[in-house]
């Protein structure tokens, strides 16, 4: 093999823009990302204003509160009066300081501002390059993470806004997912200064961190549920972003619970398979839902229908755009290069 061909094989590997690509003037682009931001406002703080419910941004905001009363919150004792979940604390300390802004403010109203701000910057990011991505805001993972005041749609923010690349390490599985999707020089830096700031922050967090995550339950990888291997097909176009999101989300411990799977409705590249990826997840929500017997533990009971409603039809369509940019290339070369061997075909609009 040739140098010029192994450089061919090791270069990224990215469609045309998308059919559905327009330029969205900045202007409209920040109006409409705040009229969804101000309904992820209201839906969140709907939610977070439950009685005795916790969503996933109560345990940064407490530890905020911890941190600034002079404690560690990762070595609060679950259950106690300090801290009255029984889950350890497991988000990194880039996240509490992140979060200390907010730490005043009633949970409530802390935790809509920041899932309505970090729905803004992803929708905002979104539309580099047109429409055809916003469906995603009425998918059953963005539904189910505004119930939460989940970390997940700032995370995805991250790829698609090259300067807030730092954001990765917020929620480390779904960030490394990120960085293989849309790696840069911007994230890369901005992540490692965020790193080393905590840990003058705090030195002793990583190892406080890393105790209480080998404590936390129900968080393996997908490609350990029954099915998933079959992800891995996706392997065969990896110099494809959108398969090296879909790997490493299959590979990275996670919730399978509808909030943590949000960037695999990232994979979509036209407004169909936008819209049919957010139908799907809408169908796998709503049987989810329907067929829970009293007794059942919920959680566990939802990874079945995220591996076959979220993750097998976002394989389909990465296999789809494998496929394409394959033909492509045999079109133009004229040769039978097999699909770990096709060359770039274009390159897609940046942000």
């Amino acid at each position: 093999m040739t140098l010029q061909r192994v450089l061919a094989a090791l270069a990224p590997l990215e469609l045309p823009p998308s059919p559905d690509a327009v330029t969205v003037p900045t202007r409209r682009r920040i109006v409409i990302a705040f009229l969804i931001a101000a309904c992820a406002f209201v839906l969140s703080f709907l939610y977070m204003s439950r009685r005795n419910f916790y969503g996933d941004f109560f345990y940064p905001w407490f530890a905020a509160r911890l941190l600034l009363q002079g404690h560690s919150p990762y070595l609060a004792i679950p259950g106690s009066g300090i801290y009255p979940v029984v889950t350890p604390f497991v988000y990194p300390l880039p996240a509490v300081l992140l979060t200390v802004p907010l730490a005043s403010l009633a949970l409530p109203l802390a935790s809509a501002l920041f899932f309505s701000a970090s729905t803004g910057l992803l929708a905002f990011g979104l539309m580099h390059d047109g429409y055809y991505r916003l469906p995603l805001f009425v998918s059953a993972p963005f539904i189910s993470a505004a119930t939460q005041a989940q970390w997940s749609p700032i995370v995805c923010a991250a790829a698609f806004l090259p300067s807030l690349g730092f954001l990765i390490v917020m929620k480390p599985n779904l960030g490394l997912a990120i960085a293989a999707f849309r790696p840069g020089w911007r994230m890369a830096v901005g992540a490692t200064v965020v790193l080393l700031a905590s840990l003058v922050a705090y030195p002793a967090w990583p190892a406080e961190w890393l105790h209480n995550v080998q404590r936390l339950p129900l968080h393996g990888s997908p490609i350990t549920v029954p099915g998933g291997i079959l992800v891995l097909v996706a392997l065969l176009f990896w110099r494809l972003p959108e398969a090296r999101l879909l790997v490493a989300m299959a590979c990275v411990p996670q919730l399978l619970f509808w909030n943590d799977q949000l960037p695999l409705l990232l994979v979509a590249r036209t407004r169909r398979e936008a819209l049919a990826l957010t139908a799907l997840s809408l169908v796998g929500y709503v049987a989810w839902q329907a067929l829970l017997k009293p007794g059942d533990n919920y959680g566990p009971r939802a990874a079945p229908y995220i591996l076959a409603l979220i993750y097998l039809p976002a394989l389909l369509v990465v296999l789809r755009h494998g496929m394409r940019a394959r033909a492509e290339h045999r079109r133009q070369h004229g040769d039978n290069t097999t699909a770990a061997d096709v060359v770039p075909v274009a390159v897609g609009n940046r942000a």
